[in-house]
This record gives C-alpha cells, structure tokens and sequence, in this order.
C-alpha cells in the first residue's frame, strides 16, 4: 500500500495560477504581440514611403515642402494677392455679386445694359479700385505660393481660398463692364488678370485648392462667354485669348492633388480625432465618442490596418488618376464601389476620406471641357473674321488654320461637339451622363434631366 499522500491543491492555489496566468498574458504576451505588430507595421509603413517616393511623389510633409519650395519675395505673387484681398471693400459680397449675375441673366440678350444695372457694376469697380489694382500688378509675377504649413496636415488654414473665388468675381465684372463700353483690351486684360489669379493655386497639391482653381474658371469662362456675344475682338486680340485659355489648362493637376492629400491624409493617421469628429456614427456615442474611439484604434492596432488599406486605395487611384480623364473616371468609380462594399462596422478613416476623392475626377473634366470648348470657340470667331461672319460647318473645318486639333471630350474620349443654328452656336461635351443631347444647357427648369456641359455663343 502507498503511504504517500498526494499533495492537496486548495482552491486558492488554482485562482493564484490563473491570477499569475492571466497577468502574463495581460501584461507580458500581449504587450509583445502588440509591440511586434507595430514594429511590423512600421516597417511595412517605410517601405511604403519608400514605394511612394521611388515613383516621384511626395511621402511626407518635408517632401511637400521641398517639391512646392517658396519663391524668391520679388519674384511671388502671393503677397500682392493678400494685399489684394485686404483692400477689397466690405462691399465686394457675395450678395451684390449675385444680385448683379441675376439682374444680367434676366437682360435683353441685345442692345445696352439697363443703365441701373450699369452703374452698379460700376459702382462696385470703383469702390474695389485698389484691389483691382493689386490683381493686375500681381498677375504680372513670375511666381506663387501663399503661406501653407503642410505639417499641420487637415487643421492647415487656407483663408486665401475665398479670397480668389471673390476676386475672380470682381475681375468677372470688370470684363462684363468693359465689354459693355467696347473697351476690348481692358476685357481681355481683366480674362487675363482672373485667369492668373487662379492659376496662383496651380502648384498647390491639395484637393481643395485645384477645386478652388476650377471653380475660378467657372466664373472667368462664364465672363467670356458674355463678352463674346457682346462685342468683337480683332485676330491679335483673339489669339491672345486663345493662348491665355490654352495656358490654362493642367492635366497634372489631377494627381498633383491626390498625391499631395496622400500626405495630409496620413498624417490623420496619428490624430485619427481630425476625422472621427465629423463621423455622425462616432459622435453618437457622446461627448467622449471620438477620444475613446481614437484610443481603442490605437491600442487594437486598427489604426495601422487601416493606414495599410488606405496606401493601397490610393496607390490604385493616384495610378488611375494618371491616364487620361475619360478613362480614370470608370475606374475610380468602380474603387468607389468596392470601398463601399468592404466597409467595416469600426469607424475607419479610409472610409470617411477616401469616397470623395474616387469622385473628384468629374470636376477635373468638367474644367478641362470648359475650357477646351472656349478654345474651339475662340477658334470659330477666328475663323468669322475670314469668312465673312460664317461660321464652320464642321468644327474639324478649323483645323489646321486656326486649331493644331479638335479637342477630345474628358467624359468620353471623343471629339467635342459642336452645333450652330440661327441664334448662334455650341461647342459641348456630354458631361457626366454620357449622352448626346445636342448640346442641351443647364438651367433650374430642366434640373434632373440629361444635361451638356455648354460654351454657348
């Protein structure tokens, strides 16, 4: 018989050992894998960074700053832009601004200006003369760039983004006025003075400042419409507007931007707070919503899974956005639908940022139409001052003589249409549907229905 006796576990002792269990696992295995998932990431990231740069593009907020460097202070516009902004009178509101392009819809499309209507344009030069003065000096330098810090990444302030949106307005009515008095070069130096003023935002690599620019053009095109329709310019006069509308054109914008806002999207990343802030699903769970969110990312890692998600997203899109804009739409498009489908039910900030960026490429084609129709535009009334007032019957009748092509249409990769009847002509791209529609413009009444993108003379 064994007289030994087995040595009795009390309860106490099991609960010690998983006690001691437990803490290992809290405090030792847990913290390495955690540790050794960073790590992972973090070479991961690098490598990534160093993928990014390889191809020419900016990884960093150091890289955005050494790819846009500041120009010599003689030589930058920027500083007689912000003078510019000062000067300009309380007066130069969006509110008179809009009254004014309403009042000028509504006129007679013949005959002179309600001479009501006339002095308050006038009115609203001269009480914004200075600021008129310093657009036009400014539009004479060779450089710009206004005082940006990249490293502040989504909080960065961009104040002069209105700014130009308004004097793009204010130099719109300057051309309407002077087209109005048959003052031909003041109009065109006003075209040129607005069309600088947005390409003071040419170079800066975010989203929001080339979507400012495109929205400067849509003003500036709009004025020249009108002043074509109202006065005639003479051959000098019209090929130097052609080449101002031709200056304007930058299809490196697209993935200037995207690139750019790669970096200022990265650097959320680590301040995660910037994007949950605006996620109505965060701020549900309250005052502390986002901060305790934030901190549940970092501490699971999710935050370095979703960094990883997003470089890859915007790997595909910033590739896309490099092939012509006809084909990068479908594309990004598509992006947009997968990025939907695989959306998670954690709050993700590749989900919060990236949908708007896969639809920016219809602006960008939407500018680069506008633009090219005013051209071909230019181009028939050219071609008017030959031909005894006739127009073309073909828009391919003014190639070679007074275009090097007929530009293609960003949405479907064809020519730009062109109609005329008896009232005038259109030059038009079928804009985001795809459809022909014969050159049909926008307006309230037909909201909803098949719309052309229109440069109507």
């Amino acid at each position: 018989m064994d007289m030994r006796h087995k040595r009795r576990v009390y309860p106490w002792q099991r609960w010690r050992r998983r006690v001691i269990i437990g803490c290992l696992l809290v405090f030792v295995l847990l913290p390495a894998v955690l540790g050794g998932s960073t790590w992972h990431n973090q070479v991961a990231l690098e490598r990534e960074m160093h993928a990014i740069r390889a191809k020419g593009f900016p990884a960093s907020p150091a890289d955005l700053e050494k790819a846009y460097p500041l120009p010599p202070k003689e030589q930058n516009a920027a500083e007689i832009y912000q003078q510019s902004f000062q000067a300009q009178a309380k007066s130069a509101s969006n509110a008179l601004y809009e009254d004014m392009m309403k009042q000028l819809k509504d006129a007679p499309k013949r005959g002179p200006l309600d001479a009501a209507l006339h002095k308050l344009m006038t009115d609203y030069l001269q009480a914004n003369a200075e600021a008129l003065r310093l657009l036009h000096e400014a539009a004479g330098r060779p450089a710009n760039r206004y005082p940006l810090d990249f490293s502040e990444g989504f909080g960065m302030l961009l104040p002069h983004l209105a700014e130009l949106r308004q004097s793009a307005r204010l130099l719109e009515v300057e051309a309407l006025v002077a087209a109005e008095d048959g003052d031909t070069r003041r109009a065109l130096d006003a075209v040129a003075a607005a069309l600088a003023a947005a390409n003071s935002l040419r170079q800066e690599p975010i989203p929001v400042s080339q979507l400012t620019r495109i929205a400067c053009h849509d003003i500036t095109l709009e004025g020249v419409k009108w002043i074509m329709a109202r006065i005639s310019f003479s051959e000098e006069e019209l090929v130097r507007l052609g080449g101002m509308l031709q200056a304007a054109e930058d299809p490196g914008a697209f993935t200037r931007a995207l690139a750019g806002e790669r970096v200022l999207a990265l650097t959320a990343f680590d301040h995660p707070e910037q994007i949950l802030e605006g996620s109505p699903e965060v701020q549900s769970f309250g005052p502390v919503g986002v901060s305790a969110v934030a901190g549940l990312m970092r501490v699971t890692g999710t935050t370095d899974a979703d960094r990883r998600r997003f470089l890859a997203y915007m790997e595909d899109i910033v590739t896309a956005s490099q092939k012509p804009i006809w084909l990068a739409i479908p594309l990004m498009e598509d992006m947009g639908r997968r990025l939907q489908a695989g959306q998670s039910w954690m709050p993700s900030v590749t989900d919060s940022m990236l949908p708007s960026f896969t639809r920016m490429g219809q602006s960008f084609a939407r500018d680069a139409a506008g633009i090219a129709a005013a051209e071909i535009a230019v181009a028939i009334e050219r071609y008017r001052l030959v031909h005894d007032n006739a127009v073309p019957d073909h828009v391919q009748d003014l190639v070679p003589a007074f275009l090097s092509a007929v530009s293609v249409d960003p949405f479907d990769g064809n020519p730009l249409r062109y109609h005329q009847d008896e009232t005038g002509y259109s030059v038009y791209s079928v804009g985001e549907d795809l459809r022909d529609d014969g050159g049909t413009e926008a307006t309230p009444q037909r909201r909803g229905h098949p719309q052309d993108l229109v440069f109507r003379v």
